[in-house]
């Protein structure tokens, strides 16, 4: 089957007899060609491109005084990158980082106020380009190739910052005092077993160890616990095995329980502190996913 047929098989009915078959086919053969081109290790199917093309970009070709002008102006390597992305394709996800990443970078750099490190905000724009929900496919999944990929993630950082800034910052937690402080454990762990510590002792010290956590660490914490991310979606976030991506959450929270014991030392002595560590890893979980439902 030929590109140009596999083309209008998926566009719309009335823009077959708009185009010439033979210049179409080599349209979508140079388009075939360049993507694979620019785009080495990314691994898209000629004719998965070509369909993405055709549904995504079809309508408005039907539209278009010239449609074969529209179609050749348009971005099938930018469409081909956003299709491995959408997959959670790893070279794909590279790629997007190694092209746009800086872009990324400069709309966090332009609002300071936010909180967020330049890693923190990468993996929020990773969140909500490339993670699916339930009622929703993936955002990357609207590109639709007409225009530069480049200026579509550039609108969909500036959106992402003035939610962020408009809801009060609930997406960066862990940027501020007040992630433990929506914790529901935390005023029964005082009365069970901190005796010797304040309240305030405890939340100070949770709040520094969550601070001195690498940032991977953070946003793993975040993804998991705050905004309830399945393991198999941090995997694909992330472009990992979801074995690899439940190492991480575990060993993330492992490394906060060992930093809240560094941070409280030997503080109402040594009973108190492994009574207040075992009782806390027992309901970390339960509190970080309770967070969810104020994020949301």
């Amino acid at each position: 089957m030929s590109l140009a047929s596999t083309f209008l098989a998926f566009a719309p009915a009335s823009l077959a007899a708009r185009l010439d078959p033979a210049t179409t086919e080599g349209a979508l053969r140079g388009a075939v060609a360049a993507a694979r081109a620019e785009l080495p290790g990314v691994a898209v199917a000629e004719e998965e491109l070509v369909a993405a093309l055709a549904e995504r970009l079809g309508p408005e070709l039907d539209q278009a005084a010239d449609p074969a002008a529209a179609l050749a102006a348009a971005h099938p390597t930018d469409l081909a990158l956003a299709l491995g992305c959408q997959r959670g394709d790893p070279a794909a996800l590279a790629a997007f980082d190694a092209r746009f990443g800086a872009d990324v970078d400069l709309a966090v750099k332009k609002s300071p106020s936010l909180g967020l490190s330049t890693d923190e905000f990468r993996q929020l724009v990773r969140s909500r380009l490339f993670v699916a929900e339930l009622e929703r496919p993936a955002k990357i999944a609207s590109f639709t190739g007409k225009g530069p990929l480049k200026s579509w993630v550039r609108v969909t950082c500036a959106r992402l910052v003035v939610d962020l800034a408009r809801r009060a910052s609930p997406e960066r937690p862990e940027a501020d005092d007040g992630f433990f402080d929506r914790m529901p454990g935390a005023v029964d762990l005082e009365t069970e077993i901190v005796r010797a510590s304040s309240r305030k002792d405890l939340d100070a010290a949770m709040r520094r160890a969550f601070g001195r956590l690498d940032a991977r660490e953070r946003n793993l914490l975040r993804q998991r616990y705050v905004h309830d991310l399945s393991g198999d979606r941090i995997a694909q976030m992330h472009g990992v095995h979801r074995a690899t991506a439940f190492g991480w959450i575990e060993a993330a929270r492992t490394a906060l329980l060992k930093k809240i014991r560094e941070e409280l030392g030997d503080r109402g002595g040594k009973r108190e502190l492994e009574s207040l560590l075992a009782v806390l890893g027992s309901r970390l979980d339960i509190s970080l996913r309770a967070v969810m439902t104020s994020e949301d």
